[in-house]
């Protein structure tokens, strides 16, 4: 869960500062907590994060996340 947090977190939010970067791992963290399941389920429900299926999701998942986005 944190490496596909992460991965998401740098394919949306990879060129903003920490704190853009930390407002979209929270805005996952803050979806399982209100008991949207898990974070795998966050990133992928419908019409949430419609990039994730794409071709920068797969290279971050494939080649790793950015140092930042693993903070």
């Amino acid at each position: 869960d944190a490496y596909l947090l992460a991965c998401l977190v740098s394919m949306e939010s990879g060129n903003e500062s920490y704190e853009g970067q930390l407002a979209v791992a929270n805005v996952v963290l803050n979806r399982v907590r209100a008991g949207w399941g898990s974070v795998s389920s966050v990133i992928y429900a419908n019409g949430q994060f419609p990039t994730v299926g794409g071709s920068i999701m797969q290279g971050y998942l494939a080649n790793g996340p950015l140092g930042t986005s693993q903070q």
